[in-house]
């Protein structure tokens, strides 16, 4: 008998689990262990100390994963730094759209209609062809009990 194999990590998991060694790695503050840590553990952890805002951490690591670039013979241009301009900010809100106007609704005046007629007994049928007279299209029989329900609770 062969013994079953453990289910596989989610991504989720793996996730978390490269989360924690990270912050082990920071707290840790072991230069032996950030030297032989995979890169995708010190990308980690330089986000994980970036978030915290810890210069001390963000600083030591960057320089480790400049090495590594600069190692690998990947060219790394510094740029100058830029102070950040503040800048006024135009918003702008949204026209509101009106209501019940998207391509496939009815008009409130029919919406209005179909109701009435509902209420009065009218079958589905004639209400249909009541809609289709006023719109030049209309919902097929066996959606219209569903559609005046909505219409019910939007319009009144």
């Amino acid at each position: 008998m062969t013994t079953p194999k453990p289910p596989a990590r989610t991504p989720a998991q793996r996730r978390a689990d490269l989360r924690s060694r990270a912050v082990t790695l920071l707290m840790d503050n072991n230069e032996a262990a950030l030297l032989k840590a995979a890169d995708s553990l010190v990308i980690e952890a330089l986000l994980y100390s970036y978030r915290r805002k810890l210069p001390h951490d963000f600083k030591a690591l960057s320089a480790e994963l400049l090495r590594r670039l600069q190692a690998a013979r990947v060219t790394v241009t510094q740029t100058e730094e830029v102070e950040p301009v503040s800048a006024p900010v135009t918003v702008t809100t949204p026209e509101p759209t009106p209501e019940s106007k998207t391509r496939r609704s009815y008009p409130i005046e029919v919406q209005r209609l179909a109701i009435d007629m509902a209420d009065r007994g009218k079958s589905s049928r004639e209400i249909q062809a009541a809609i289709m007279e006023r719109c030049g299209r209309a919902p097929a029989v066996s959606n219209l009990a569903k559609l005046i329900k909505n219409w019910r609770s939007t319009v009144g």
